[in-house]
């Protein structure tokens, strides 16, 4: 089972996110959150009981994948906190598509 969830804005969103996860046990959860050193990304990690770094991870040993398609637009401090995680993210993201068919590289 797929579970797809995109609002993750909020508490409130948030709460319905990890209360679908413990209902339905997705094999699969694609969401979206707002970006590193975010509160919403903290509050989610807490309730999802995730490690929140530059790259997300799981003590359960299950495979989280984070994807930084947003255009980060800070325009009052801590932006280069956040390119770090955007460049990282995007990095690996990256590599284990071209080592991955047809590139193989």
């Amino acid at each position: 089972m797929i579970l797809l969830h995109s609002a993750t804005d909020d508490a409130h969103n948030i709460n319905l996110l990890a209360g679908f996860i413990s209902e339905y046990n997705p094999d699969i959860v694609i969401s979206s959150y707002r970006d590193y050193l975010d509160w919403p990304r903290d509050y989610l990690c807490q309730k999802l009981n995730l490690e929140n770094g530059y790259e997300l991870s799981d003590p359960k040993q299950q495979y989280v994948q984070e994807f930084p398609l947003g255009k980060i637009t800070r325009r009052h401090g801590r932006r280069e906190e956040i390119y770090p995680w955007y460049f990282n993210n995007t990095l690996k993201n990256i590599k284990k598509l071209l080592m991955s068919t047809p590139y193989n590289l």
